[in-house]
């Protein structure tokens, strides 16, 4: 588990079309810019926000697995996964 002092912790509102406003600090350390890609994950509890970039990488090094430690993706699922955020299309699997 994370150290409480290692934690930042933010508000974002929901606006009218869905949009939210990452709070600076947070953007600032995870380096996200204006423009970047971002993945949002689902678990059934809460919403893991990743830059796609990491993701991928995550992806192709095998990082992203299923509870039963699995592969939730194959080699042209991964193949795909890049094409779609390649050309700003990715919206998850």
């Amino acid at each position: 588990m994370q150290d409480e002092t290692d934690m930042l912790v933010g508000g974002a509102k929901v606006m009218q079309k869905g949009q939210i406003t990452i709070p600076k600090d947070f953007r600032d350390s995870l380096g996200i810019k204006t423009g970047d890609k971002l993945i949002l994950i689902y678990d059934g509890e809460k919403i893991v926000l990743i830059k796609a970039s990491d993701y991928a990488a995550k992806v192709l090094q095998g990082d992203a697995s299923d509870a039963d430690g699995s592969k939730m993706y194959s080699d042209e699922d991964v193949a795909d996964i890049l094409m779609q955020m390649r050309y700003g299309k990715f919206g998850g699997k």
